[in-house]
């Protein structure tokens, strides 16, 4: 069979096509692991907390004694920090009476204010930005074959890949 160069090359462009879209899909978060939490809502009294801090819990990102919050150490309770704290849950056992404190920070020295949001998008990018939009923090992940996230039982929040490898 005789192919002239114009079969060639629209076959050559639908296999470039087709290799291009397996690419894409192989670093999408499924949509059903995205989430956007926006900091707005009651406060925990600060009770048990390092620093009396007045906390939002992100219920996405959860992984006991550990847990991803909003947290403002302020007088003014409203300008708040992205950080991981550990302890201080109100449940029976060990942690019962321990307090919660902050081990680690997202944007300590450029705090949000209410309604900041924090965005876990299908390109795999999280993204801490405030109310009027301005990114002030984000794991610059985007198209990084980044499938998931998640708070492992030792304290580490990791970007995974499809086949579970960190990012």
């Amino acid at each position: 069979m005789k192919m002239n160069s114009s079969s060639i090359s629209s076959t050559f462009i639908i296999f470039c096509f087709l290799i291009n879209i397996t690419l894409v899909v192989e670093g999408l978060v499924p949509r059903s692991k995205t989430f956007k939490f926006v900091n707005h809502g009651k406060l925990s009294n600060g009770v048990s907390t390092e620093n009396n801090a007045k906390f939002r819990a992100v219920p996405q990102i959860s992984n006991h004694p550990f847990q991803l919050c909003f947290y403002t150490t302020t007088n003014s309770k409203t300008l708040f920090t992205l950080g991981l704290s550990m302890g201080g849950f109100r449940s029976s056992g060990a942690q019962a009476n321990s307090i919660r404190r902050w081990v680690w920070a997202a944007n300590p020295t450029r705090p949000v204010g209410e309604e900041a949001t924090l965005v876990f998008g299908t390109n795999g990018n999280l993204i801490l930005a405030n109310t009027n939009g301005q990114v002030v923090w984000q794991t610059k992940t985007s198209n990084k074959n980044v499938t998931d996230i998640k708070l492992l039982s030792n304290g580490n929040l990791v970007l995974l890949d499809k086949s579970g490898g960190f990012v």
